[in-house]
């Protein structure tokens, strides 16, 4: 039984990315089409969306193009070796040291987040509760 190819459309459908994005990450190497259809479309596997999908989740992380590639081919590595494997694999140890950068980056992107919210509740606070179609009411009050 042959595997299911996807053109980019229907992969950019599948992830929420753009056809832009995706050519732009092809171009720089992030992802692959797995194969070619005779008139020349990009065709991806399931696991061609599946490391897209993984990249997309890393965005919010503000990884540089290299960072990406490095956090995708690490994977592709892992995920090529039998579970009992991996531990001793270099690429596990480089993998969990982006993992702990990943984690501070999401960190201070939780303080910042938490920062904004309170200063938009300072400024919340001084709109008077008369303007309900401005800002939603607190805890269900208003309308």
């Amino acid at each position: 039984m042959a595997e299911d190819r996807y053109r980019i459309g229907e992969v950019a459908a599948r992830t929420s990315l753009s056809l832009r994005t995706m050519r732009h990450w092809e171009s720089a190497g992030l992802i692959r089409p797995s194969a070619r259809s005779g008139g020349g479309f990009r065709l991806y596997t399931e696991a061609d969306i599946t490391r897209v999908l993984v990249l997309r989740a890393m965005k919010p992380a503000e990884f540089s193009l290299e960072e990406l590639l490095e956090v995708a081919d690490l994977r592709d590595r892992l995920m090529s070796l039998p579970p009992e494997a991996r531990a001793a694999d270099p690429a596990a140890s480089r993998m969990r040291e982006l993992i702990e950068e990943i984690q501070l980056r999401f960190k201070i992107q939780r303080e910042r987040l938490a920062a904004g919210e309170l200063a938009l509740s300072t400024l919340r606070d001084l709109v008077p509760p008369s303007t309900p179609d401005l800002l939603p009411a607190k805890g269900g009050e208003g309308h």
